[in-house]
């Protein structure tokens, strides 16, 4: 089989990692933390997406895709799309990682039929998303009432906070409505990864 790499640094602190598609599983070298995980021993492969972070008109991470394999050991190993440059420097890597993913998926597939591949967040990740979009959907719908109380009561102070409330809140809700659904755990074909659209 055509050996596949890529390359990131998975944080500020660690060493730039080399991930590396041989014949029988994925190997990884780098700072002294060398590993290999056989595609037989692979029972889940978990695949979700990161939204972008801007504040100013600016890129503060990009967003980016994780991968988390499980092994029949129980141990996780996880990748991301991001590569650490520096302190506050991440470059986004998703072509060389999706072309390492896209290998892997079908690779697994053959070694072990029995594993698992599933696209969206862990359950604890996906209950926090909706846990914020809850709390924005109550402040939008509150800034709502507060408009109607300081429009009845002609209270220019209270309609002011209302309005800005409900601009506020409202554009963060419909920008974490597609976050949530788009993170909820399901299961796909090695053939159908949905690339770095989830």
């Amino acid at each position: 089989m055509e050996e596949i790499t890529f390359t990131a640094k998975p944080n500020v602190f660690s060493p730039e990692m080399v991930y590396q598609l041989a014949d029988d599983g994925l190997a990884w070298s780098g700072g002294g933390k060398d590993g290999r995980l056989l595609y037989t021993e692979i029972v889940q492969i978990r695949l979700f997406g990161s939204p972008k972070l801007s504040g100013r008109g600016n890129v503060l991470m990009p967003a980016f895709t994780t991968g988390v394999l499980r092994s029949k050991s129980g141990v996780p190993k996880t990748l991301s799309s991001l590569h650490y440059c520096g302190v506050g420097q991440i470059e986004d890597r998703s072509a060389s990682f999706s072309r390492l993913i896209d290998a892997l998926l079908p690779r697994v597939a053959a070694a072990n039929p029995s594993a698992v591949f599933l696209s969206g967040m862990p359950t604890g990740l996906w209950s926090l998303w909706i846990g914020v979009l809850l709390v924005s959907l109550s402040a939008t719908v509150l800034g709502l009432a507060i408009v109607v109380n300081g429009a009845t009561r002609q209270d220019w102070g209270d309609l002011v906070i209302g309005v800005v409330m409900v601009l506020l809140f409202g554009f963060s809700t419909w920008r974490l409505f597609p976050i949530v659904a788009h993170g909820r755990a399901r299961q796909f074909r090695p053939g159908d990864w949905p690339g770095n659209s989830d």
